[in-house]
Formats: structure tokens, C-alpha cells, sequence
């Protein structure tokens, strides 16, 4: 049988223009029927790009809208998403709306979701990525055998939500979520010990902002470093690489035979550090060009799934309003990020940094 496209409308062109390429790259389920946003330049562009109606009053939309893809700032960063979100529920239209969204806004989502017979989700596409995915299912393999004993994670605001998202993904638990001792410095890091769940973590948080450019200037994304008996793995940045470290044990009976019969055990002929699956170098351009429409799509096809099975997804509300919860009161713990004006884009070719650590080779090192 074949799937019946789902219309779809976008509300907001900053963001959005990710929602945009996603779904022109599902055709064969979706049919983008519009664009909802305030008029600006931006948006009509966007509209004549894609070649659907841009609609600036939201009583111009068709009645026939299947999902709205809310992509504009909620209640929680003083935007409208919220309100937004809640009148197109009330037309019987399913919404997906870009985090991050406040825990008490989600429960009267969910609400009004169940009352009008249409679903509500958070999208996030970060979950989606290859990196974060891989991460993911490294540490679920790895606690097959042995349980996380920590864990540090480092991000910036803007990104806060999704790293609660995907700490919930593979973390036994997110509850209860304890932040303690934040370390204030002049620098642009807070440091604070936390126990999430049951495991004792550090969190360092990159809390500035240029309110003039608040899109930019974060020092990273997401870091995150899952210890184990075994080792640990680091994820360097949102995008890779993700590193698995074997952890030291030296054994000491290899030291007690003559240096000519010395034999060790074969865990120590195991590499030290190992990249983990098939990275690559990527550019931020592959980013925009790829990854984030790509997760975006990702998410998008699951909530046609949703749709199209008219599936129970009160365990994917309750973990709504879970990951809601926790990050509201991280974010609560380290307050209100330090403003920082007139930040300057000073980019360093990797090439230099390259040729700068290629100057130390092992050929130079090793001593026969």
C-alpha cells in the first residue's frame, strides 16, 4: 500500500531552512505545503526557493496542514514556538517543536495533544548524528559487561538541551539529577560535580554569550568522556571523533623473567587509543549542507511513523518531560550565562596547526 504524503507547513526561516532541506529530501512522504514566518526578506527568499505560499497570519493556512514543524524560540528563551505550537493543536494539526522547551510547556502540549487526538514532540536532531549515535551504542555494548562508573560531559547553552537528550540515551538513568559545587572562574567555563542517576559526573560549561550574535561564538558543542572498568570512551566534539581508550593495567610479573623472555599478556598488544568506526574529515560545511538536515530528516520520519501507525507514545512523552526537567535544573544551577559583547571570528587554518605537530615525528623518537 502505498504511504499517503503527509502536509507539511515550517514555522520560522533561521533554523527552519534545516527543516526545509529535510523535507525536500522526503518527497515520497512529505508534501511541503508552506511556510509560516513574519514577512522578512529571509522568508520570502525561502518561499521562492522552494516554491511553496509564505503565509505571514496564521488564519491564512490551509485547514488542511498535517504536520507543523514549529521552529521558533519557546516560551522558555521568550519566543512564541509555545503558543504557536498549541494553536495549531487546537486545528488538529501534529506538531514538532524545535527545543528547547520548559517542562510545564511540554505537559500542556502533551495535554492538548491528547485532548485534540494529535501528537507533540520535541525535535532534536542531535540524537541523529553519526557521531552521537555511535556513541550511543559503544556504551550500550560496553554495559552489556560492565557499568558506567563516570562520566564528563562539557557544553555551551545552546546546545544544553540535546546534551540532557542524549545523556538520556544510554545513561541506566537521568533521575535523580543533582548539581553541586559550581566552580565560578573568570574564564568561560563554570565547572560543577553532578550525579546523574547514580553516576558522579563533571559538567563544564561554556556560559557566554554574545547577545549580538548568540548563534556563534561557543568555545564547542558537546564533549563527553563514558568511563568504565574497561576504559573510557571520548567523544571529542559533536561530530567526532569518537575515541575508545583501553585503560592501564601494567602487570608486574612481566618484570620479574630476564628482559630477553619477557612476555606480556595480550591485552597489553592491544592498541592504546582507537578511532572508532568509519570518521572521516568533515568541514562545518558539510555540517549545514548535510548533517543537520539529514538528523532533521531522521526525526521527521519518525514522526511519521507515529502518524502513520497511530502509535502510543506516552513513554516518549514521559521522556519529554523528563529530559525537560533535568535540564531546567542544570541550567538553573549554573544561572544566567555572562554577556559578552563585540566577539571577533578569529579562524586559524588547521593546516598550520598540522604542519606545527607534524614537526615531532616517532621516527625522531624512538632510540634503537
Amino acid at each position: 500500500m502505498e504511504k499517503r504524503k503527509l502536509k507539511v507547513i515550517i514555522c520560522g526561516t533561521t533554523f527552519g531552512q534545516f527543516y526545509m532541506d529535510a523535507i525536500s529530501r522526503l518527497k515520497d512522504i512529505f508534501e511541503f505545503a508552506g511556510i509560516f514566518a513574519g514577512g522578512s526578506k529571509r522568508s520570502v527568499m525561502c518561499a521562492e526557493s522552494y516554491g511553496v505560499p509564505l503565509y505571514t497570519k496564521f488564519e491564512d493556512i490551509p485547514s488542511d496542514i498535517d504536520i507543523a514543524c514549529v521552529v521558533i524560540r519557546s516560551g522558555a528563551l521568550g519566543g512564541k514556538g509555545t503558543e504557536i505550537a498549541l494553536k495549531f493543536m487546537e486545528r488538529g494539526v501534529n506538531v514538532i517543536q524545535e527545543q528547547p522547551v520548559h517542562y510545564k510547556d511540554i505537559a500542556v502540549c502533551i495535554k492538548s495533544a491528547m485532548k485534540n487526538k494529535v501528537f507533540f514532540k520535541t525535535g532534536d536532531l542531535y540524537i541523529y548524528l553519526p557521531e552521537i549515535k555511535r556513541l550511543i551504542d559503544a556504551v550500550k555494548e560496553i554495559e552489556k559487561q560492565q557499568k558506567i562508573l563516570y562520566a564528563s560531559f562539557s557544553c555551551c547553552p545552546q546546545v544544553s538541551y540535546p546534551m540532557i537528550d542524549i545523556l538520556e540515551k544510554f545513561l541506566p538513568s537521568i533521575k535523580p539529577f543533582h548539581v553541586q559545587n559550581v566552580l565560578n572562574t573568570e574564564g568561560p567555563f563554570q565547572t560543577a560535580s553532578a550525579v546523574v542517576g547514580k553516576i558522579p559526573v563533571i559538567i563544564n560549561y561554556d556560559n557566554e554569550i554574545d547577545p549580538d550574535d548568540p548563534d556563534n561564538f561557543m568555545h564547542l558543542l558537546h564533549s563527553i568522556v563514558i568511563g568504565f572498568e574497561c576504559g573510557h570512551l571520548t567523544l571529542v566534539d559533536t561530530f567526532g571523533p569518537l575515541v575508545w581508550t583501553a585503560r592501564l593495567h601494567s602487570p608486574g610479573e612481566g618484570y620479574s623473567k630476564e628482559i630477553s623472555e619477557r612476555i606480556y599478556p595480550e591485552y597489553m598488544k592491544d592498541k592504546i587509543s582507537t578511532v572508532l568506526g568509519d570518521y572521516s574529515d568533515h568541514t562545518y560545511e558539510d555540517m549545514v549542507r548535510e548533517f543537520f538536515p539529514c538528523a532533521v530528516a531522521r526525526d521527521l520520519i519518525n514522526m511519521y511513523d507515529y502518524i502513520a501507525n497511530e502509535e502510543n507514545i506516552s513513554k516518549v512523552c514521559q521522556r519529554e518531560i523528563d529530559v525537560s526537567t533535568v535540564w531546567h535544573k542544570m541550567t538553573q544551577a549554573f544561572g544566567f550565562a555572562k554577556l559578552k559583547r563585540g566577539c571577533v571570528h578569529q579562524p586559524i587554518p588547521s593546516k598550520i596547526v598540522v604542519n606545527a605537530a607534524l614537526k615531532q615525528k616517532y621516527d625522531d623518537f624512538f632510540i634503537k
